[in-house]
């Protein structure tokens, strides 16, 4: 459900997007009084306000930093279906590239920008004895996606500040 939710978020975003481009254009084509049937759709002969910004943008940020990046990019108007801009459309891409966008948009809009993962260590008994916990640790993990192993030292000098040097426990 939540992954639905972000998705059409997402989709929303984009054709708000595009919606706002397109009516920042000056030449609009009125709608006719009473409309019974489209014939034909009513195209921009003019570029979109923005677009050329946009363009500007997009070849700037699409320059891979790397020779193994692998970036396409394809922008549609969801109003007229007219392609907006597009690089490298015909080449093969894993879907977790494009994936990630939504994930991020849905972490800062679910958690926060000021949101922080935490990680604990927790005990069922609080006794130490000779250096020795009575008792089990539990590694209480929150997902941090940039947790890593010199992350997990810490941890393990936080239990040597302690004076712990084994676990009786699991």
């Amino acid at each position: 459900m939540t992954v639905r939710y972000f998705s059409l978020f997402f989709w929303l975003c984009l054709l708000g997007s595009s919606t706002l481009l397109a009516n920042h254009h000056h030449h609009r084509r009125a709608a006719p009084a009473k409309p019974t049937r489209v014939a034909h759709r009513y195209h921009f002969t003019s570029p979109l306000y923005g677009q050329n910004a946009l363009t500007q943008i997009l070849n700037r940020l699409i320059q891979p930093n790397s020779r193994s990046a692998k970036i396409a990019v394809y922008v549609k108007s969801m109003r007229h279906g007219d392609i907006l801009y597009a690089h490298s459309i015909y080449q093969s891409l894993a879907p977790a590239s494009t994936l990630k966008i939504l994930t991020a948009e849905a972490a800062l809009l679910y958690l926060g920008p000021n949101y922080r993962f935490n990680t604990q260590l927790l005990t069922d008994s609080g006794t130490i004895t000779n250096g020795v916990l009575q008792g089990n640790l539990y590694v209480v993990l929150s997902g941090d996606p940039t947790f890593t192993d010199d992350n997990l030292l810490e941890l393990l000098s936080a239990l040597r500040s302690k004076s712990i040097h084994a676990i009786a426990g699991n």
